[in-house]
């Protein structure tokens, strides 16, 4: 689970004790993104963890968002799903990505300090540049 607050990516699962991180983290140990060869997005140096049960993946959801450094962030969770047929072993799999975006209340209606101007700017920005991935 990822959060994306002021153009900073967060791992919510840091400090998560499963799970095993995958990539590397830049000097600072924090995720960083880049693309590979096909020119697929990929973050660097996230904690994936393995569950089995709904129950352990809700306790999983719920410990992330518990983690989160701000109401006024982005949130993406990628749950990828493996069954196995017992009678062939065939294995088939499946990819569900889950994104909270921000929204942007009305300034008159919210504190208007420095950091909560910055966070709307930053959020109006990601939704744009957004908006021009998704057709």
């Amino acid at each position: 689970m990822i959060e994306m607050s002021l153009e900073n990516l967060y791992d919510l699962y840091k400090n998560n004790k499963k799970g095993a991180i995958k990539g590397k983290r830049d000097k600072y140990n924090n995720v960083f993104v880049t693309k590979d060869a096909n020119g697929q997005v990929i973050v660097n140096g996230v904690k994936h963890c393995t569950i089995k049960t709904s129950s352990d993946l809700n306790a999983l959801l719920e410990s992330g968002l518990r983690n989160r450094t701000s109401s006024r962030s982005h949130i993406i969770s990628t749950i990828i799903i493996e069954a196995t047929d017992r009678k062939t072993k065939l294995i088939t799999t499946g990819k569900l990505t889950l994104v909270d975006l921000a929204g942007i209340g009305a300034s008159s209606k919210s504190s208007t300090n420095g950091n909560d101007i910055a966070e709307a700017k930053a959020i109006s920005s990601s939704l744009s540049a957004l908006s021009g991935v998704i057709r």
